[in-house]
C-alpha cells in the first residue's frame, strides 16, 4: 500500500508540472525578458539606445585619386563611437587615411573625438587595387549633435596624386545611433 501511495503522489506531481495553460508560459516569458539585468543580458540602456545595434548608413565619398570611402554604419556608445567603413583603393598608389597622429577624428558639438587606430594598421593603409572593410573606433562620449563630421588626414589636400588624401564627410545621425552594446576598442580594420 505504501508503494501505491508513493506512485500516486509521484504521478500527481508529474501531472501538476506538465499541465500549463498558455497564460502562465507567456507571463513567465515576459517576466524573464524584462527581468534580465545580468551583465550578459540586455540592459535598460541597450533597449533604449539603438537596441545594441548600429544605425545603418549609406554614404559614399569618392576621392580625387580614385579611392572611394563608404560609411556603412555608426554606433555611439558611452565611451566610444564606432563607424563601419569600406574603402576601395582605385588610386594608382597605396593610400594612408590616418597618416599622422591625431589627423583622423570625428567632430561633434564643436569637440574632436580622436581615432583609436587598429594595432595592425595604425596608418589605415590600403594598397593599390585593394578593398578594406572594418570598424573605426573614436574615443569619448559623443554629444547628441544632429551633425557629425568624419575628418581624415586633417590639413592634407585631396588631389589625384595624393597618397595621404584629406577629406571631410558629414554624417547625419538620429537617436538610433546611440547604444551601450559593449566595446570595440582597438578593433582591426
Amino acid at each position: 500500500m505504501r508503494s501505491t501511495i508513493i506512485a500516486l503522489a509521484a504521478a500527481a506531481a508529474l501531472a501538476a508540472c506538465s499541465v500549463k495553460d498558455g497564460k502562465d508560459s507567456d507571463a513567465t516569458a515576459e517576466v524573464n525578458e524584462t527581468a534580465d539585468l545580468t551583465p550578459e543580458g540586455p540592459g535598460l540602456a541597450t533597449r533604449l539606445f539603438g537596441g545594441g545595434k548600429a544605425m545603418p548608413l549609406d554614404i559614399q565619398q569618392k576621392l580625387a585619386n580614385g579611392a572611394i570611402i563608404y560609411l556603412t554604419s555608426i554606433q555611439a556608445k558611452p565611451t566610444e563611437t564606432v563607424i563601419g567603413v569600406r574603402i576601395v583603393n582605385g588610386a594608382e598608389r597605396d593610400i594612408e587615411l590616418n597618416w599622422s597622429d591625431q589627423k583622423t577624428f570625428l567632430v561633434a558639438g564643436g569637440q574632436k573625438f580622436f581615432l583609436s587606430p587598429p594595432v595592425e594598421n595604425e596608418d589605415l593603409k590600403v594598397t593599390t587595387g585593394a578593398n578594406m572593410e572594418g570598424d573605426l573606433v573614436f574615443l569619448g562620449t559623443l554629444p547628441r549633435a544632429g551633425q557629425i563630421t568624419l575628418v581624415m588626414n586633417d590639413g592634407m589636400s585631396d588631389s589625384q596624386y595624393s597618397s595621404t588624401p584629406g577629406i571631410s564627410i558629414p554624417v547625419p545621425v538620429d537617436s538610433v545611433a546611440w547604444s551601450d552594446d559593449g566595446s570595440k576598442k582597438n578593433s582591426a580594420v
